[in-house]
């Protein structure tokens, strides 16, 4: 039996998300079959966000498929691999950032930023038990809240990952841009900020159950600013910068 019914808004905010992000997927998809220069950066954006797309994708299942008082065995399954997920997506992310000609960064940068996320993977999958994670109830549902070293670690690297390096890219990548592929990209930048921002809300809950459907509607707010840049820069069409 399905319980979908004891969470519609949860379901709901999150189809709506999942629904964009599949748009995101297929826009990405058509670029990889159309364009012919730079394909490496047009496969790199495809990979990153079709890993996004992947994490939200558990999660929605999760949502279907579960009940609203799931056990912690139940959902430990569906947390490690959204976080996983996640976790995968920050790596190319900033592995896109550092592969654009706008940056240049130097190949043992990119090892580093490797290291940073194998060794998150690593303590999830080897820190991550049932002695270590805690059951929490929103008021509608229950969620999986991890261990305080592996929210310290990835909110570290949320910082530098998808805060931090978008951030500064967005900014070289503008000095070289006019109206309106410059808004268009400052758009995108605060849209994926604020995707960003309710996904560190919702791996908080543990701090922060009550807010939990909020975290969500934060999502969809980034979605829908996200899919307006994104629609922008596509309409746009930048020349590509010779490197």
């Amino acid at each position: 039996m399905l319980y979908i019914l004891e969470t519609p808004l949860h379901f709901g905010l999150l189809l709506i998300s999942w629904i964009l992000l599949l748009l995101f997927v297929l826009v990405g998809f058509y670029d990889t079959s159309t364009k012919e220069k730079r394909l490496a950066n047009v496969w790199l954006n495809f990979i990153t966000i079709f890993f996004l797309f992947f994490a939200f994708s558990v999660l929605l299942i999760m949502i279907y498929q579960l009940p609203a008082a799931a056990t912690a065995d139940q959902l430990l399954p569906y947390f490690m691999a959204l976080w996983s997920c996640y976790a995968v997506y920050g790596f190319f992310a900033i592995f896109t950032s550092l592969s654009t000609d706008f940056l240049k960064a130097p190949i043992w940068l990119r090892y580093l930023f490797l290291i940073g996320t194998i060794s998150f993977l690593a303590l999830l999958w080897f820190l991550v038990t049932p002695a270590t994670i805690f059951l929490v109830f929103d008021g509608a549902m229950n969620w999986l809240a991890m261990p305080l070293v592996l929210l310290a670690y990835g909110g570290f690297l949320w910082f530098i990952y998808l805060l931090l390096f978008p951030f500064f890219l967005t900014y070289r990548v503008n000095k070289t841009r006019q109206h309106p592929i410059k808004t268009g990209n400052w758009i995108v930048w605060v849209g994926g900020v604020i995707v960003d921002i309710g996904a560190l809300l919702i791996a908080l809950v543990l701090f922060l159950a009550p807010y939990t459907l909020i975290a969500l509607s934060i999502i969809v707010i980034g979605m829908v600013i996200l899919f307006i840049g994104g629609i922008i820069n596509y309409r746009a069409k930048p020349p590509t910068p010779e490197p």
